[in-house]
């Protein structure tokens, strides 16, 4: 690499990884697909110790989606080439991305979880259609903060470490909502926090 131009050479990653904590309120759903109790339709997603999650493959979707939108606007640079999505040639190849989820955990076991139902509205004759009752479990009645946390890790260059940081907590706060249901009031968030880890870094969702 001694003749090769400096802006040529291929810049070494560092390997970064930061404590992520989502408050978001209740009631929220995450829309298992293994039936956990007669009665519910949308169980929550639990992991094998029963701790209630959100998949870091959702946060990382919900947070592409974000990046996408403000993309044409020259934000989140950094983020815009990491994230994987679809490479730029056209060819629908998927792009290598460059940071990782871990799920993040709700940070206590629910004694008990409510349920909430809703019913699907007929669009022609404007009333409720028959049999399409849905109940949905949630970790807390409608209001209650839930406080959910994990580790996404990013291979960056060492002096990118501060910016990616505060690219990935910008863009976590413009998202809305998490979970499965995107309806008003489901899964709202009301903050974010993003901090450079001192731990090991756990392994990404699957």
């Amino acid at each position: 690499t001694a003749n090769t131009p400096a802006s040529e050479q291929k810049k070494a990653l560092v390997e970064c990884v930061w404590d992520v904590t989502l408050h978001l309120q209740a009631p929220f759903n995450t829309s298992a697909t293994d039936p956990q109790q007669w009665g519910i339709d949308s169980p929550l997603a639990r992991d094998h110790r029963g701790r209630i999650y959100l998949p870091g493959s959702l946060v990382h979707g919900r947070m592409l989606q974000e990046v996408d939108n403000w993309t044409a606007f020259g934000l989140f640079a950094p983020l815009s080439n990491a994230l994987g999505d679809f490479a730029a040639s056209g060819n629908n190849a998927p792009a290598r991305k460059r940071l990782v989820w871990g799920d993040l955990l709700l940070d206590s076991i629910p004694d008990r979880t409510p349920s909430y139902t809703r019913v699907a509205i007929d669009a022609q004759k404007k009333k409720k259609k028959k049999h399409a009752l849905q109940t949905i479990e949630t970790p807390a009645e409608a209001g209650q903060n839930l406080c959910f946390t994990g580790q996404v890790r990013g291979f960056c260059e060492s002096n990118q470490k501060d910016e990616w940081r505060n690219h990935i907590e910008r863009a976590l706060r413009l998202v809305q909502n998490f979970g499965a249901e995107r309806s008003t009031g489901w899964g709202m968030v009301l903050g974010v926090s993003v901090q450079e880890s001192h731990s090991p870094s756990l392994p990404p969702s699957v």
